[in-house]
């Protein structure tokens, strides 16, 4: 009853605005779906980034052939999933995670091959780990906008991820796989796959850094700027 009740506030609010500007596909869908917002009443501009900042390391020897994880160890990032697909992996796992609870520290403490970096980092110290890793890993449940992926994608890394995991930024069999939902075996097997055949590594890591060039900071605010001015703003 409560969630019918501010469904019904919520989509009362959205028809008081006079757009909506949301950063991936699924949630322009959700809000014509379930709210009923007209199709024209909402546009896409997915997040930027800095492509000047995160870009491939100029040394591709600096490589240290590890697969990244950046975001918090939790259930909706689906860092206990990444853990189970630890032992699957061969190769060493660094997991940036800032935020994570004591069980799944302890969990990841015992994987001979999962590096954990809890402290909060500037990204001037993040975007060293995406140049020196060889594929970067978002088994995500739940992203508004996968942003550490896009970074990642900047940095010239492939990607193995969820759907949510990689937005609207990876395409399966392009610049990454993307694998279903809570399977570690899937996500592990797609992570070799790529550390085994350093042509597909190359291939979808150059495809990455071309996408990641069309979600530059600078287009962002250009593509915002251009719904404001088609409302006579």
């Amino acid at each position: 009853m409560s969630y019918n009740l501010f469904k019904e506030l919520e989509k009362r609010s959205f028809e008081n605005v006079d757009h909506i500007i949301v950063p991936k596909i699924a949630l322009k869908k959700f809000l014509i779906a379930e709210l009923r917002i007209p199709y024209d009443k909402v546009s896409i501009v997915a997040q930027g980034i800095d492509t000047e900042f995160f870009k491939p390391f100029d040394n591709q020897a600096g490589k240290d052939n590890s697969a990244l994880f950046v975001g918090r160890g939790s259930i909706a990032k689906g860092f206990d999933i990444l853990i189970q697909a630890a032992d699957l992996i061969k190769t060493n796992i660094i997991a940036v995670v800032p935020r994570i609870s004591r069980l799944y520290k302890s969990m990841a403490e015992k994987k001979r091959n999962l590096t954990l970096i809890t402290s909060k980092l500037d990204h001037s110290k993040l975007v060293k780990f995406y140049q020196k890793a060889t594929v970067f890993i978002m088994p995500s449940l739940s992203e508004t906008g996968p942003l550490v992926t896009l970074e990642a994608m900047g940095c010239g890394l492939p990607i193995v991820c969820t759907s949510e995991g990689g937005g609207d930024f990876v395409g399966n069999g392009v610049n990454g796989f993307v694998v279903p939902n809570r399977d570690p075996a899937a996500l592990a097997e797609k992570v070799n796959h790529i550390l085994d055949n350093k042509d597909i590594a190359q291939r979808f890591g150059k495809e990455s850094r071309k996408r990641a060039e069309n979600f530059s900071i600078r287009n962002t605010v250009e593509k915002t700027a251009a719904v404001y001015h088609s409302l006579g703003i």
